[in-house]
C-alpha cells in the first residue's frame, strides 16, 4: 500500500495593518489559569494579556 499525503499552501499575510504593529503595548486584562479576570494576587499563576496580542505568564 502507498501512503498519500495532501499538502496545503497557506498565505503568509497576517491581515495586520501598520497601525496595529506599533511597539506600544498596553495591558488589557489579567486572567487566572481558568481564564477568569483576576486582580494581582501574590504567588498565583496569572496571564497578562496585552493589546498587541502577546500573553505573558
Amino acid at each position: 500500500e502507498r501512503a498519500e499525503y495532501e499538502f496545503y499552501e497557506y498565505s503568509t499575510i497576517s491581515g495586520l495593518s501598520d497601525s496595529q504593529m506599533s511597539n506600544k503595548r498596553t495591558l488589557l486584562k489579567v486572567c487566572d489559569v481558568l481564564g477568569r479576570e483576576s486582580r494581582m494576587i501574590y504567588n498565583q499563576p496569572l496571564f497578562f494579556l496585552y493589546s498587541d496580542g502577546t500573553i505573558e505568564k
